[in-house]
């Protein structure tokens, strides 16, 4: 049976890194300039002798293991590596909100515009989804910004939405309505699965609900101020909200309902791709829950695959040595020509050529 063209973003660190966001390797030393508990600093040194270039995964699953064994580390008990672990995340969430480069942030704006204007060609297929492993807003930001466009627009209402793939609640009341309400009320939705969270979203630890934010109209959502507000509304109870992000550990814990449901749409999306674009993930061997969705849903006789890598060294022969692209190849086989579907010259350098017509949305 012939499948209907649906294609599917995947998209790593190396898509938002143009625009300013640090890789991951040096998150590390900004964390330590901004982390408030100088305990994590301590531990560091406790437990690795210095504090560079420690990989944020032996960091994590350390603190991870300590608080889920309720066993001390390095004399520091449950309570206080909890405590250093939420100024770690806030310190992240801190430097993700606010160290980007306006000034680089132009292609994100055209990527946009592309996906916006595939998605509302024909408003009732299925035939785009974007998965990301990131934690930052950029992208929602400058789809929402789009959504906002008068060209994007029907009869003078807005007509698109992001819709997260599981039950949200907006902090911004002009996008009130729940993603699974979306479809049912007629309007397109522009699939965006987090499937590690986001600075932008905070859960309530007493009701589950999730909230979404981005920057598009002001600062990032304050737990500090604004609490659960169907808590305050239902029960009359001031809940503060937590941040939710998955953290790089080995350790990774999705039991959340809200993960679940994206990481299982997620598969689904996969399984109905007839064209997956890898854009600046490098596929590593730690996220092995993602290589085994990969495995479990992308059919393997009937996708495309296409990898989008950045190298300074644009000569394709040097490159096949590296990590990354050496990863795909061993992993995806004959399903990945080496010399058309990988390319070394970046996210925007693919999106110019998606724009110029030198490169399709289906090859």
């Amino acid at each position: 049976m012939h499948r209907k063209n649906k294609i599917v973003f995947i998209l790593g660190a190396g898509f938002s890194n143009p625009a300013g966001i640090p890789a991951q390797k040096k998150i590390l030393p900004e964390i330590l300039k901004q982390a408030s508990d100088p305990r994590f600093k301590n531990l560091l040194l406790s437990l690795y002798g210095h504090c560079k270039d420690i990989p944020l995964e032996d960091i994590f699953t350390a603190l991870d293991k300590s608080i889920t064994q309720n066993e001390t580390l390095r004399r520091i008990d449950k309570n206080a590596l909890i405590h250093i672990k939420d100024d770690f995340t806030q310190a992240i969430k801190r430097l993700l909100t606010n160290n980007y480069d306006k000034k680089n942030q132009n292609y994100l704006n055209k990527f946009s515009e592309l996906l916006l204007k595939l998605r509302l060609k024909v408003i009732d297929t299925d035939s785009l989804a974007i998965i990301s492993t990131n934690w930052d807003t950029l992208l929602e930001d400058a789809l929402k910004s789009q959504m906002l466009k008068d060209w994007a627009k029907k009869d003078n209402e807005r007509n698109a939405f992001i819709d997260y793939c599981t039950f949200t609640h907006s902090l911004d009341p002009s996008e009130a309505i729940p993603s699974p309400r979306l479809r049912a009320l007629g309007y397109a939705n522009l699939k965006l699965l987090k499937l590690h969270g986001s600075v932008g979203w905070h859960i309530c630890p007493n009701c589950g609900s999730l909230f979404v934010d981005s920057k598009i109209n002001g600062p990032l959502y304050n737990p500090d101020i604004h609490g659960c507000k169907i808590c305050l509304s239902n029960h009359s109870f001031r809940i503060k909200t937590k941040p939710i992000i998955i953290s790089p550990t080995f350790l990774k814990d999705f039991n959340n309902v809200h993960f679940r449901n994206i990481w299982w749409n997620a598969g689904f999306e996969l399984s109905e791709a007839t064209h997956i674009v890898f854009i600046g993930y490098s596929l590593p061997l730690s996220d092995f829950e993602l290589r085994y969705m990969f495995a479990r849903y992308i059919q393997k006789s009937h996708t495309k695959i296409r990898v989008i890598l950045y190298s300074k060294n644009q000569s394709k022969s040097a490159n096949y040595s590296l990590a990354a692209p050496k990863r795909y190849i061993e992993f995806f086989g004959k399903q990945i020509n080496p010399n058309k579907d990988i390319s070394f010259r970046g996210v925007k350098d693919y999106i110019r050529k998606l724009i110029n017509g030198t490169e399709e949305f289906y090859w």
